[in-house]
């Protein structure tokens, strides 16, 4: 982006509303499921099994929220971080989500 002048002109590197609680939610579920909810039959309850999915169709959306741990989560977040926000402010928040859920289920 430029300004009047020609200038570069950053757009702003705030975390936008979407972006936030999809981090949020990323890392309660992360640390629900490492504290208060340990058994593995949760984790097996919602993470997605190609030969399962018929039975089970929650685990299409349920599996994107899950992660192998603390370094999954904060890469995975790195990028949310990195990318997402500048996808928001072009997007929109609602058409952000949709899209963050359709790669999510793609």
């Amino acid at each position: 982006m430029s300004d009047d002048r020609g200038r570069t002109v950053r757009s702003g590197t705030r975390l936008t509303p979407v972006v936030g609680r999809l981090m949020a939610v990323n890392a309660v579920i992360l640390l629900v499921l490492q504290t208060v909810l340990t058994s593995p039959a949760f984790v097996d309850l919602l993470q997605f099994a190609p030969g399962r999915a018929v039975e089970r169709p929650w685990t299409f959306l349920s599996s994107m929220f899950l992660h192998a741990g603390l370094l999954h989560l904060g890469v995975n977040m790195l990028a949310l971080f990195v990318f997402g926000p500048a996808l928001e402010r072009r997007m929109g928040g609602r058409g952000f989500f949709l899209y963050y859920l359709y790669c999510g289920v793609g």
